[in-house]
């Protein structure tokens, strides 16, 4: 139990991480709304919340939110921009949260860190029966050539055994639950307005960049901002990715 070694790195990127980082498609949002019934005054888990990304999603359609994050720079940096959630420390596998309180449970951008049986059964055990689980995920279009260097810096410099969301090795843990029920799986085009630094914040947002040299840092740093067109603004392609489970009644 505890934070992945790797994920502590955004606690040297908190600001980055929320200035880089994009929001989340409407189309996504009302699918989730319509698919699990949610409404105004409902209980929200939104467990690994970060700097409040999707957090503010929730907040926007009037639900009652308890952001868990474990690493204090990321929830300060929630708290500063939603003063009115109730933001905690906490690690997936041992929620201090009541049994049967929540009316959803959401993941955006954070499962794949810590999937694992102990964090399914504690899902299970603080969502209402019969209610859902909605994991989230932006990924990179690698077609668009920040996002293919992006990419490619990643996994350059990331060790294979570093949980990454796009090959999915997260998904065998929900799927042999018990406790749980595969709904639907849906996928939205989304686009991230970003001027150069923002650019440049999103290289520092990713968990790899505070393990590397400064050299090699600045090296990326220089690549990336050559790719920035001349008017300083690049319109940054992602596809969304979300999934949708049912706790057992």
């Amino acid at each position: 139990m505890g934070i992945h070694a790797q994920a502590e790195g955004y606690a040297d990127n908190a600001g980055s991480y929320a200035r880089g980082r994009p929001d989340y498609p409407a189309a996504m949002i009302a699918w989730m709304q319509r698919l699990t019934g949610i409404a105004a005054g409902d209980v929200v888990v939104d467990l690994g919340a970060g700097t409040g990304k999707f957090t503010r999603s929730l907040v926007d359609l009037g639900l009652r939110v308890t952001a868990v994050e474990p690493v204090d720079p990321m929830r300060a940096q929630l708290s500063l921009a939603l003063p009115g959630v109730t933001a905690v420390s906490g690690v997936a596998e041992r929620l201090e949260i009541a049994s049967a309180s929540a009316d959803l449970l959401t993941c955006a951008q954070s499962f794949h860190w810590f999937a694992s049986d102990a964090t399914v059964n504690e899902i299970a055990r603080v969502l209402k029966p019969g209610r859902f689980l909605i994991l989230v995920w932006n990924q990179r279009d690698t077609s668009h050539p920040i996002q293919s260097m992006l990419e490619q810096f990643l996994l350059r410099h990331q060790d294979p055994e570093i949980p990454h969301s796009p090959d999915r090795r997260w998904k065998p843990v929900i799927d042999r639950s018990p406790l749980f029920e595969f709904v639907e799986e849906v996928r939205f085009g989304h686009v991230h307005e970003l001027d150069r630094s923002g650019v440049v914040d999103r290289l520092r947002s990713m968990s790899v960049y505070p393990t590397l040299r400064p050299e090699v840092q600045q090296l990326a740093i220089e690549e990336v901002e050559a790719l920035v067109p001349s008017n300083g603004r690049v319109s940054l392609p992602y596809f969304n990715e979300a999934f949708a489970y049912r706790r057992f009644i």
